[in-house]
Parts: C-alpha cells; structure tokens; sequence
C-alpha cells in the first residue's frame, strides 16, 4: 500500500481515509490514539487489495455505530479496519466497544 497521512497540529478535517486520493485524513489529536491511526490505515489496505475498486458505500455509512444496523459494504469496510487494528495492535479489545473475539450475536 502506498498512500499519504494527512495532518497538522490545527486539524480540524478528519478523521476518515478517502479512497480517491489514497490518503488518510486525521483531527489534530488523533496521532495521540493509535487505534484511530490503524483503524484508518486499515481502510487504505482494503482498498490496495481491492485494487483502488473500494466497496461504494452510500449515506448509511455516515455517520456509522458498531452497535446500530448499516449496509453491507459499510459494515464490510469497518468491520475490516476494526480487525486491521485489532490484528496490528495485537488487542482484540476495541476502545468502548470490547473483545470482538468474544462478541456473539447477542452482543450489542
């Protein structure tokens, strides 16, 4: 994956990766948080392994929450950077949200 970071102290546009520009786009605390950093990065690796034909994802994408229903290429998209960031980080606990290897259906 070859892509850029976006960021300045001051950032106030962010945060999200924007497949058209294969860039990552970060608000000025974000460096602060790895798994923000990494969960972001992840949506660059899909995109490089989808080969810049990244899943088009529609409004229901924005804003998105683990826990309320989304589309199929939104949920696609994010559950992959959340894995990204678990398998990078080697910590299967997402900040707020828990241990996705021990989430089941019943799991908010």
């Amino acid at each position: 994956m070859q892509g850029s970071i976006e960021w300045e102290p001051g950032s106030t546009e962010g945060t999200y990766y924007d497949p058209g520009d294969d860039e990552v786009r970060l608000l000025a605390a974000d460096p602060g948080n790895p798994w923000v950093v990494i969960h972001e990065l992840g949506h660059g690796v899909m995109d490089d392994v989808y080969e810049d034909n990244y899943p088009q994802i529609g409004s229901e994408c924005s804003p998105h929450y683990v826990t309320r229903r989304s589309g199929p290429a939104c949920a696609w998209s994010e559950g992959f950077a959340d894995w990204f960031g678990a398998a990078v980080l080697n910590n299967p606990d997402l900040p707020g949200l828990g241990n996705i290897d021990t989430a089941t259906w019943g799991t908010a």
